[in-house]
């Protein structure tokens, strides 16, 4: 998470970050929050990224937007969870098509320039850990969340 999304969420009860490889653990911790719940995506540079808001559409989409009649989403969550699932759906194997995905966004046309292709394709993969950080605004630091 970037550090003007960040200062945005001060005022949040807890703040998590969260990507494809702790997506399994973020969805757990989310499934307890009561309230409301927001998925800030950083962007870079004031710009809203492909990652991000594939990686908001993937949250949205485990924790049940659609399925569930609780949700009250925005229109920015509408479009998360489509662009998520059309990225996603008749792949046979969702991880390819995030990767593809994820090198052509701002970010991975950035990596591939630098030679890191190998790093979209680790950012590619779903809930291979379990660590969730968690932003405590007290202290400007980030610390490992407790698990649900």
């Amino acid at each position: 998470m970037g550090r003007g999304a960040l200062l945005r969420s001060l005022s949040s009860r807890s703040i998590l970050i969260g990507c494809f490889l702790n997506l399994s653990a973020i969805v757990q911790r989310l499934r307890g929050v009561t309230g409301d719940l927001h998925l800030v995506c950083a962007g870079t540079d004031g710009v809203v990224t492909g990652e991000d808001v594939l990686f908001a559409g993937a949250v949205a989409t485990e924790l049940g937007y659609g399925v569930a009649d609780e949700w009250q989403p925005n229109d920015c969550t509408e479009l998360s969870v489509r662009l998520y699932r059309s990225v996603v759906n008749g792949s046979q194997d969702c991880r390819v098509a995030v990767y593809e995905f994820l090198r052509e966004t701002r970010g991975g046309r950035n990596l591939r320039s630098l030679g890191f292709d190998s790093d979209i394709r680790l950012c590619s993969q779903f809930s291979e850990a379990d660590v969730i950080p968690e932003f405590d605004a007290r202290d400007g630091q980030l610390k490992s969340a407790r698990r649900n």
